[in-house]
Formats: structure tokens, sequence, C-alpha cells
């Protein structure tokens, strides 16, 4: 999926999941978020956790990430939202 396609995903996801897009942003904002390679980013997460975001498969192994959300079965946690604005 291309930087332009996971934007447009995650603009329809702010009306459903905006506390989470907010969440995201600030991760993003304030420089949590880490490249690790290919798709893979490390994220620090609020409460002192770093978790693993997989870009290419849309997932998280944060435990809101891991619960089905959406017809394909993934969940775009704030994580998932950090690293698509950071990419």
């Amino acid at each position: 999926m291309t930087r332009y396609a996971m934007s447009a995903k995650l603009t329809g996801l702010i009306p459903l999941a905006r506390e989470r897009a907010v969440r995201g942003a600030e991760l993003a904002a304030t420089g949590r978020v880490r490249h690790l390679a290919g798709p893979l980013w490390l994220v620090d997460g609020s409460a002192g956790a770093t978790w693993c975001v997989d870009l290419a498969a849309g997932t998280c192994d944060c435990p809101d990430g891991r619960a089905p959300h959406d017809e394909s079965g993934r969940k775009w946690c704030k994580h998932v939202c950090a690293v698509v604005l950071s990419s």
C-alpha cells in the first residue's frame, strides 16, 4: 500500500478511531517512532513499552493492535497511526 493510500485510509478512520489517530499524531510529533528495517518500525508507547509495527501488514504487537477491528481483521492502534504519519 502506498503512503498516499495509507494516508487516505487513516483519514477515513479518524471519525471511527479519532482518539487513536490523535494519540498516534502525538507519538509521531514527539519523536517516539523509529524505523527498524524494511516495513518494521518501533514505537515507544505512552506507558513506557516499545511496540513493533509492521507497516506492510498494518499490524502492531500491542494488545489493542491484536484485537480485530476492520473488515480485514486489522486494527489501526495509535502505534500504527504514528508510523503512518511518520513514514
